[in-house]
């Protein structure tokens, strides 16, 4: 490698943009999809939320999103059971199909992947069953799934990426966390992982979306939503990475009353290499607990010195799919997710 012209070349650069514009991937989550504008081939994504917070799945709602546009998807199921990520998709098309049906309030209970899977809602999905498996055989064709059943590092992870690397449009790692390391050094083990992908994923050029653990926080101060300081090997991490998210139950949002089923859900954007200012607004994004996945439309805010989240008045022009924020007096009754309007009137040119 040698020093280039600056003023050269210029042409190349716009044909490689186009390139790069065509191979972009989807969140399949529309804040995240609007503020980041998606998964760029060099990009390494670092996903982060608490124990129990959903970040498997939204790896999954990813993987998934981008498997149904035709992208070549690998996920590398670290931490799940062998058959987990293929039951969660179908629990979610299932359960999509039974709130379909005009009647669907006649049975006295809906549908709940933890009783699903343990066996006891065969009498509310089981009819679906069928046509469910072969939709997902079409529709799940390029989504290829690794499940570790033996130790799994960063030698193992190299040796897979040089069978796949030429031929994936998306790499998916759930999670960093779950990679053994060589020596008793964590810290420099991590650092080592972390550098190693991040030269695969800029080798290959194919974009990688990694999970990672919180460390546990001091309970004299806990932001509603995870910091960088807040991610376990942050220091690394946040050096390396292109874009990190964090996600975390917004447990002081009421919930809809006409819509117990969704539950209110932060996403920020912490790290952003391209724009740092799409980072000062977090949003408030509903999860249907359902249908397995978070709905389209969002609120969008700030998280104040108290790590509080504050709704704004501005809502910036990238925001397509954000709700108008709602006034204090509505969040001092307590109506604050189900009094959401949607407005373009608030764009902030």
């Amino acid at each position: 490698m040698s020093f280039r012209c600056a003023g050269s070349n210029f042409s190349d650069f716009d044909e490689q943009r186009k390139v790069i514009n065509k191979s972009v991937c989807t969140f399949g989550n529309s804040f995240l999809d609007d503020s980041l504008t998606g998964i760029f081939p060099d990009d390494l994504v670092v996903l982060t939320a608490k124990t129990g917070a959903g970040k498997t799945e939204i790896a999954t709602q990813i993987a998934f999103a981008n498997a149904l546009k035709g992208k070549r998807v690998h996920l590398f199921a670290l931490e799940a059971y062998e058959g987990e990520i293929q039951t969660r998709i179908k629990y979610k098309t299932m359960a999509q199909a039974f709130f379909l049906m005009p009647d669907w309030r006649r049975h006295n209970e809906v549908p709940s992947y933890q009783e699903w899977v343990y066996g006891r809602q065969g009498h509310l999905l089981d009819m679906f069953s069928p046509e469910v498996n072969i939709l997902l055989e079409k529709q799940l064709k390029n989504l290829n799934i690794y499940y570790r059943n033996k130790d799994f590092n960063i030698n193992t992870f190299e040796a897979q990426m040089a069978m796949i690397g030429t031929e994936t449009d998306l790499v998916i790692v759930d999670h960093l966390h779950y990679f053994d390391f060589d020596t008793e050094n964590e810290n420099q083990d991590l650092r080592r992982t972390m550098k190693q992908i991040r030269d695969l994923t800029m080798f290959y050029r194919k974009p990688t979306v990694l999970v990672a653990h919180i460390r546990k926080q001091d309970k004299r101060y806990q932001s509603h939503i995870p910091d960088l300081e807040d991610i376990y090997g942050s220091s690394d991490i946040s050096k390396v990475a292109t874009k990190i998210v964090a996600a975390a139950p917004a447990k002081d949002v009421e919930q809809d009353e006409n819509k117990p089923y969704i539950f209110p859900t932060y996403l920020k954007v912490l790290k952003n290499r391209l724009d740092g200012s799409r980072t000062n607004f977090a949003a408030v994004s509903g999860f249907n607990i359902q249908e397995n996945k978070y709905e389209d439309n969002y609120a969008i805010g700030k998280v104040n010195t108290d790590g509080k989240f504050e709704s704004v008045k501005k809502v910036p022009q990238w925001a397509k799919h954000s709700f108008q924020p709602v006034t204090n007096e509505e969040r001092s009754r307590g109506n604050v997710y189900g009094s959401f309007q949607k407005s373009n009137q608030f764009r902030d040119d």
